[in-house]
């Protein structure tokens, strides 16, 4: 096994829920799956409304994954709308969220960028995702709200 999959799966036996929220049913449930190997409460959301709702049910210290486009067509940029709706809550509950896009243009990496720097978004992962990379942050995510 992996280094970071060993920790991954050794940090995440302390069961913490982890919301995955995007569009592409593809991509959503793989990253559902591949979470669901090493850890047990794994739910998801397809659009902007479901994963508002999944939010603001989600208990401490649980960890957000969201696409920064949910194309539901209401609004651009619903991941990171949904990541500044919810800050005070994920802030007092000690709730993590991690942006994921495939989008590389300057006016979002520049929106990513401020996010990080304001403390709405914890982490960025750029499309497409590896399991590495994915297993490290949630690992590292999960570990910082037991703290």
């Amino acid at each position: 096994m992996h280094k970071p999959l060993e920790q991954a799966v050794s940090i995440m036996a302390n069961s913490q829920r982890i919301l995955v929220i995007d569009d592409d049913d593809l991509l959503r449930r793989t990253i559902v799956r591949l979470l669901s190997h090493i850890h047990d409460d794994v739910i998801q959301a397809a659009n902007f409304q479901d994963g508002e709702k999944a939010l603001r049910e989600l208990p401490p210290r649980g960890l957000v994954i969201s696409d920064l486009e949910l194309c539901s067509g209401l609004i651009p940029e619903e991941g990171l709308v949904l990541a500044r709706n919810s800050f005070e809550q994920r802030k007092a509950l000690r709730q993590g969220f991690i942006l994921q896009t495939g989008a590389r243009d300057h006016k979002i990496i520049q929106l990513i960028t401020e996010a990080l720097r304001d403390g709405v978004i914890d982490k960025y992962m750029e499309k497409p995702l590896s399991a590495p990379a994915l297993f490290t942050n949630v690992e590292e995510m999960l570990s910082r709200s037991r703290e």
